[in-house]
């Protein structure tokens, strides 16, 4: 509560030479995620807490608090990302600290934390299976289960069925070997050891788990029972550790992942939910790896025989850089031993182009597009007391403040006036 003299504070300003203070408070919007000592966190769930941010060198002491409802603007990049903030958020770039909206054009460093997270022991929930099992995220071969499902598996909210589908030359080792026992052990009840997925006669190809026990848990993880373009990561996986994050991308990489047979040999991932794209894109970050993400197929109709179809528009999230691609295949990998042999032979130094280690984005990306989203949303203020920055849906960009700050950042308190029982009391 209280008022914001912006002419005082401009009266004030131990720097006038830097142009005129605007305004306090930049933000970034609810849902952006920022790293912290424990991983990927949104924004909003911080508010209150004790919190460690990662202020571009190591992790300092922080704290977040909700400023309110503002007008938003979106940054896009040339490597699929995009990151909403208010117009006055200052960003790093080529050029110093830029506010949001004048960054378009401007080129912003790629940072690659390689940190160890440590992340949460258990699932939120772990479960029992029929075996006596109790499954938890030590369990590598259960997160690379997880994963699958999460690129080639559905589950139907009404009937209460998972639904598991895949190719049976490339995944029917992994999937009949490993997926669907270790799904239909957790769909048993205790003490039912004979209980296993059917596969329909008139559909080829796919397992179904008709059994409520999995699906209620599955819900519990976070998993969402929604179609694919709508599907992002399951919320679980931002508070597993290090290792079940890995098991988890690999399994989700055995499902939609494969190796361009091009020049470039680059490690795609495929989806129709270019959301769930940049989670990934950010969870990789972390492991030092660079990835563009972009558009592989614009939305169509098709005609067939039976009708008319929409194809709904696809997205590829590519690992081309060749130190990413050696990256890639220490921390992640794939489930199946053919993919992984493809794998291997597209890191063959024959085969690694110059083209494809000599890539930019590994040390940069540009704003190609800044957005005025024409709406509010509630946003949120982060302060690190250290270098003054954090790392916002993999971008760099200045904390917030309560104390505002000039353009060259000197800083100053504002003068501000509580309302009393006996007036305005500065």
């Amino acid at each position: 509560p209280g008022a914001f003299f912006l002419d005082t504070c401009n009266a004030w300003h131990t720097t006038p030479s830097s142009g005129p203070i605007e305004s306090p408070n930049p933000c970034a919007r609810r849902g952006s995620m920022i790293l912290t000592d424990v991983g990927w966190r949104r924004i909003e769930t911080l508010e209150g807490k004790d919190v460690r941010i990662f202020d571009g060198v190591s992790f300092a002491v922080g704290e977040v608090w909700k400023t309110g409802r503002k007008s938003i603007v979106r940054l896009h990049t040339n490597n699929g990302r995009f990151l909403d903030v208010t117009e006055d958020h200052e960003i790093y770039t080529e050029n110093g600290w830029v506010e949001a909206k004048a960054t378009e054009g401007l080129s912003i460093p790629y940072v690659l934390p390689q940190i160890f997270i440590s992340g949460d022991l258990y699932l939120p929930k772990c479960i029992t299976g029929g075996s006596g099992y109790f499954y938890n995220t030590h369990r590598e071969d259960l997160m690379e289960s997880l994963g699958f499902l999460q690129g080639d598996g559905s589950m139907n909210p009404s009937s209460q069925v998972v639904t598991i589908n895949y190719t049976p030359q490339k995944d029917g080792e992994f999937v009949e070997e490993t997926v669907i026992p270790i799904l239909s052990d957790i769909a048993a009840d205790i003490g039912e050891t004979e209980y296993t997925a059917r596969q329909p006669q008139n559909i080829g190809h796919q397992y179904v788990i008709s059994r409520s026990k999995l699906y209620k848990w599955l819900i519990d993880l976070g998993f969402n029972a929604v179609p694919l373009p709508k599907r992002t990561l399951p919320s679980f996986i931002w508070s597993a550790k290090r290792g079940a994050q890995c098991a988890f991308l690999r399994g989700l990489f055995g499902a939609n992942g494969n190796i361009l047979k091009d020049a470039r040999n680059a490690v795609v991932l495929v989806s129709t939910c270019k959301q769930m794209l940049n989670e990934v894109q950010m969870l990789l970050q972390t492991f030092g790896i660079t990835i563009n993400v972009r558009i592989h197929n614009k939305e169509q109709e098709i005609e067939w025989d039976n009708g008319v179809y929409t194809i709904k528009e696809s997205y590829h999230l590519e690992i081309n850089h060749q130190q990413d691609i050696f990256l890639f295949a220490k921390f992640i990998g794939f489930p199946q031993e053919s993919q992984l042999k493809k794998l291997h032979r597209a890191m063959s130094p024959h085969l690694m182009t110059k083209k494809a280690s000599s890539f930019q984005h590994r040390t940069k990306m540009k704003v190609v597009k800044v957005e005025c989203l024409n709406e509010q949303d509630d946003v949120y203020d982060f302060r690190v007391d250290t270098t003054s920055m954090g790392l916002v849906n993999g971008i760099l960009v200045h904390n917030c403040s309560e104390f505002i700050r000039s353009n060259d950042e000197a800083c100053f308190a504002g003068e501000t006036r509580i309302s009393t029982p006996y007036g305005l009391r500065s």
